[in-house]
């Protein structure tokens, strides 16, 4: 008996990879606001016009124009505001069915009714985000081609694209709640950012000509094993006036709760009423790559002397030179 529960215990953890995979089914997605043109595009790369009421799955894309935004209510209890000139691709959105996801009013529910795992890619443009307070097992992600964002259950932004200088540029808000950023260049992150603060992160390229050629934001050189690229990193505080400007958006374009907006004027209350100047926490430049005038003078050979690695080299050459020179008596010498 005890040798057939040691077998059949084996047999039941070796299945509950296949058992927790198949937990996770498609979530849904139901469109509940829509301005303007905003486009649709499923997992087979069918486009269409996006209307309220549609229901759909993860793999599909919405785009919106300059004059047009959408609203997306999430099964897991979340609410995605996507904002004009924006490109937003629901990657994944895999959810444990629960009784409690009931109906379409994904908004009613106080937290999340069963674990989930969401990833987002933006594109471009900008999302808002209310986020129901996630099951320890959950994960919440948006991915910009600047870097990550992970979420927990909170009110975000993130905004991508590019900066007035032509550079890739990512923006990330954490209104309430907690938010982590990691950027791509040079593997740097997670940088936690608290509430009302914003990250700011611009990926520069460098005036090399050969190590960077021209029109390439980042050459990958594979034998130096990272891109050849800087990165400026900011965080700075949210204004009063961002915060109610924010607040004031979501109550024209989102159908939360006045709740929401409620608790984003209370913390514009205990904004500064101006944004305080951005505090670089991170900056990296590549090393410039080594010419002649940058070896140590006394390396170097002038006139009439000898630097110390030089004069090592002689040394030891001389000390060859004169090992072979010795007479190699003969034998028969007598």
């Amino acid at each position: 008996m005890g040798l057939f529960f040691r077998l059949f215990l084996i047999a039941a953890l070796a299945a509950l990879p296949g058992l927790a995979s198949a937990a996770l089914q498609n979530g849904k997605v139901e469109v509940s606001q829509v301005s303007g043109q905003v486009t649709m595009i499923d997992a087979t790369s069918h486009r269409k016009a996006l209307t309220v009421g549609t229901v759909f799955q993860q793999g599909t894309q919405v785009i919106t124009d300059a004059n047009s935004s959408a609203e997306l209510q999430l099964s897991n209890g979340s609410t995605i505001l996507i904002s004009p000139n924006s490109h937003l691709d629901l990657r994944t959105f895999r959810q444990v069915p629960s009784r409690d996801i009931a109906g379409s009013d994904y908004q009613k529910v106080s937290k999340e009714p069963s674990p989930s795992v969401t990833e987002l890619m933006l594109l471009k443009g900008k999302i808002v985000g209310e986020v129901r307070k996630l099951n320890p097992s959950s994960t919440y992600t948006v991915k910009t081609p600047v870097g990550l964002v992970a979420i927990r259950g909170t009110v975000y932004t993130v905004e991508c694209g590019k900066s007035n200088t032509g550079l890739d540029k990512v923006e990330v808000e954490c209104v309430r709640g907690a938010v982590e950023a990691t950027i791509y260049e040079y593997g740097m992150g997670p940088v936690a950012i608290a509430p009302s603060r914003r990250l700011t992160a611009k990926v520069m390229a460098t005036k090399d000509p050969i190590l960077n050629p021209p029109n390439l934001v980042a050459t990958k050189l594979p034998e130096l094993g990272r891109n050849i690229a800087a990165v400026e990193v900011y965080m700075a505080d949210m204004s009063s006036v961002q915060l109610r400007d924010l607040s004031a958006n979501l109550v024209k374009s989102s159908s939360l709760s006045p709740e929401v907006t409620a608790g984003i004027e209370e913390i514009a209350k205990k904004a500064p009423a101006l944004p305080d100047a951005p505090a670089e926490i991170k900056k990296d430049v590549p090393p410039e790559p080594p010419s002649i005038s940058h070896i140590p003078l006394q390396n170097t050979p002038s006139s009439g002397s000898t630097g110390p690695v030089l004069q090592q080299i002689l040394e030891n050459v001389q000390k060859v030179v004169e090992k072979n020179e010795q007479p190699n008596p003969s034998p028969t010498a007598g």
